[in-house]
């Protein structure tokens, strides 16, 4: 989501030329990124801290990991069980288990057949309780 986000700068005046050249320059081989660590065994974990694109645009970055190869299955642990592993925190997170952390979210389908539905978020739960 994060070159999604660079490369829809690209043209608009926000980076410089010399700026705007490097990510022309790398966007062909970072748009391959995910297939190629999923080919050779790499974690991929859901998400990032770069802020080049608006907030509750997250959602989108699972329709470019199907678009890399990865299956909803996958896509969706990335961002849970793989997320969690990777952060470290797989004895609190990721799961839905008792004594784990109850951040949940709702949406209209089953995203373990098509992980775009997480695109639109019915409701969310942080730590037990549902955010209005």
């Amino acid at each position: 989501m994060a070159l999604k986000g660079v490369t829809e700068g690209l043209g608009t005046g926000t980076y410089t030329p010399v700026v705007e050249a490097k990510i022309r320059a790398v966007e062909p081989l970072m748009a391959t990124l995910v297939s190629r660590a999923r080919k050779y065994g790499v974690p991929v974990a859901f998400g990032t801290d770069a802020g080049v694109f608006p907030h509750g645009r997250n959602g989108e970055e699972f329709r470019l990991m199907l678009a890399q190869g990865l299956t909803s299955r996958e896509a969706l642990a990335s961002a849970t069980t793989m997320a969690a592993r990777v952060l470290g925190m797989e004895n609190e997170i990721g799961r839905i288990a008792v004594g784990y952390s109850a951040d949940l979210i709702a949406v209209q389908g089953n995203p373990l057949d098509d992980a775009t539905v997480l695109e639109a978020v019915d409701w969310v739960m942080v730590r037990g309780r549902v955010i209005e």
